[in-house]
């Protein structure tokens, strides 16, 4: 009977070193990506810094037009990227929706939760007061 517990704890014991370190090697990931986007903003404080300090005695609009052309990338271009699964594994994004019916305050309808861009999960608050169904039109 002794042997069994061990074996049970020694099982718990795995399988929780396991989670460790799947945790521990996500975060380190995380924190490299996190030192790429550190050098990326380093080097463009640097660029401005230069430009600062080499144009001390021009006006800023001139300052501004010169840092647009250092880096033209436009708005639409950041959707056309392809990115790989790995960047946004483990993303989640949260997004509250309030109903608008009341101007004088807002209710909470839902809560969305987008996991790894692949699935999507809605937490309804009170779908009974808002008379939410899955077979509404409002669904």
């Amino acid at each position: 009977m002794d042997s069994y517990n061990k074996e049970k704890e020694t099982e718990k014991l795995t399988h929780i070193l396991s989670v460790v370190q799947n945790l521990y090697f996500k975060k380190k990931e995380q924190l490299e990506d996190l030192n790429l986007e550190i050098s990326d903003l380093q080097s463009v404080l640097s660029q401005i810094n230069s430009l600062i300090s080499n144009k001390s005695f021009s006006s800023a609009d001139e300052l501004y037009s010169k840092l647009q052309t250092l880096e033209k990338k436009s708005v639409d271009d950041y959707f056309k990227e392809e990115i790989s699964e790995e960047t946004f594994k483990g993303t989640n994004i949260k997004r509250k929706i309030f109903s608008n019916q009341n101007q004088k305050e807002e209710d909470l309808l839902c809560i969305l939760n987008l996991y790894d861009f692949k699935r999507v999960e809605i937490k309804f608050i009170d779908p009974e007061k808002s008379a939410i169904q899955e077979t509404s039109e409002r669904f």
